[in-house]
């Protein structure tokens, strides 16, 4: 079974890694560690997060936000 990827739509323009994991870390209580891979296109992001995390990314979905812009996640496994 593979990690869950969460997909995150996003106006990639100055999004830094250390960002989303700081934004999972603290809202969706992802230990930083166990966030897996991490990649950024023009208008999403991916994010690799262990099953057993999702649930609690998903339940703050729409709390998010970084700078001025808020996002969700979607779930893509």
């Amino acid at each position: 079974m593979g990690v869950p990827e969460l997909e995150q739509q996003i106006s990639a323009q100055g999004l830094k890694v250390k960002e989303l994991v700081f934004v999972l870390s603290k809202f969706g209580k992802v230990p930083a560690r166990m966030i897996g891979n991490i990649r950024i296109s023009k208008t999403r992001a991916f994010v690799d997060v262990p099953p057993k995390f999702v649930n609690k990314v998903m339940q703050n979905n729409g709390s998010y936000k970084i700078g001025r812009h808020r996002f969700t996640f979607s779930v893509d496994s």
